[in-house]
């Protein structure tokens, strides 16, 4: 009596154990065909209580269509030579599809043989091996398109400077205006939208103190897609106002507005008590040209106006800028 008490309770922890574990167990005879499966190894692979144990169509008709041909194969191959068998599949459900990893083992009695085995569901596995893909895809997407600018950054500067120092840190602070702007980018993988307001927050941190700065207008998410040129561009134009307008003088404001009107429009507006200049901001320079590329890159458009006491940059994109565009 105490060794059936202890096998009793050997099997009911077996039971937890395979239960919490969301291992499905079955028995299938090579023979006849018929599948033992309890009810809660049916669940796991989504075989309705309805199917009959010996209903081995209906109860394969779960699989998705392009794993039925090697499932079918590998277990031919097992019944054929003995063994072990193994696949992997994909189990379609009310239209959710699920991952199942499936081992089993030829044993025999005498005159009848058994495959016997367990199935796991390893979708969260397989999605989390998805997912690290996409992250690796697009953190190599990411890198290209940095690549890509910086090398624009360096050639473009390179035709333009003529001191060495000056280049370096002039490339230097477009480099790290980069890295900041992207730093609101999502490291998932995921196409993330950037929001307007932070971005432009994050440009002008660094000149908090410069001037008095009103930011407003209404939430905007930008497609990841835009950030670096829209980056550059509002990094170019902080710059140029530190060099030669409001956030280089102890009286100046910078006031930055957007709205949606069909297409983005967001107005850059700087003042001071003594003359601003545009001197930096138009021309050929190494600044002018980054802009001029950007903007030409989000398909916009650039207007620049200056007076005495305030010099304005209004900036119209394309809806296309937009993330849910």
């Amino acid at each position: 009596m105490s060794l059936e008490r202890d096998l009793a309770a050997e099997r009911e922890r077996l039971g937890m154990a395979i239960r919490a574990g969301g291992v499905a167990t079955w028995e299938y005879n090579v023979d006849t065909g018929e599948a033992i499966i309890d009810d809660h190894g049916r669940s796991i692979l989504g075989i309705a209580p309805d199917i009959a144990s010996t209903d081995g169509e209906r109860r394969l008709a779960r699989l998705h269509p392009d794993d039925r041909e090697a499932f079918d194969a590998a277990l031919a191959e097992v019944v054929a030579q003995g063994g072990d068998f193994e696949a992997s599949y994909r189990v379609v459900e009310n239209g959710q599809t699920r991952r199942i990893k499936s081992f089993g083992r030829i044993v025999s009695d005498g005159s009848v043989r058994h495959l016997v085995g367990v199935s796991i569901d390893v979708t969260s596995e397989y999605m989390l091996a998805e997912t690290r893909e996409l992250m690796l895809r697009e953190m190599n997407h990411r890198v290209k398109n940095l690549f890509a600018i910086v090398g624009g950054m360096v050639s473009a500067g390179a035709r333009i400077h003529d001191d060495v120092r000056a280049y370096a840190a002039d490339l230097r602070e477009r480099i790290a205006a980069l890295g900041r702007a992207h730093s609101l980018a999502s490291p998932t993988g995921e196409v993330q939208a950037i929001n307007l307001e932070e971005l432009v927050r994050t440009t002008i941190e660094p000149y908090r103190d410069h001037a008095a700065i009103s930011i407003s207008g209404p939430e905007i998410l930008i497609a990841r897609s835009c950030l670096s040129s829209l980056a550059l561009m509002l990094h170019e134009w902080a710059t140029n106002s530190v060099k030669y307008g409001a956030l280089g003088a102890s009286d100046g404001r910078l006031n930055i507005v957007w709205k949606l009107d069909h297409d983005l429009q967001l107005t850059w507006s700087e003042t001071r008590r003594d003359a601003l200049s545009e001197d930096g901001d138009v021309g050929s320079g190494f600044g002018t040209l980054l802009v001029q590329t950007s903007s030409r890159q989000l398909g916009g458009h650039v207007e620049r106006d200056i007076s005495d006491d305030m010099f304005t940059i209004s900036l119209t994109l394309p809806d296309k800028v937009l993330a849910d565009a």
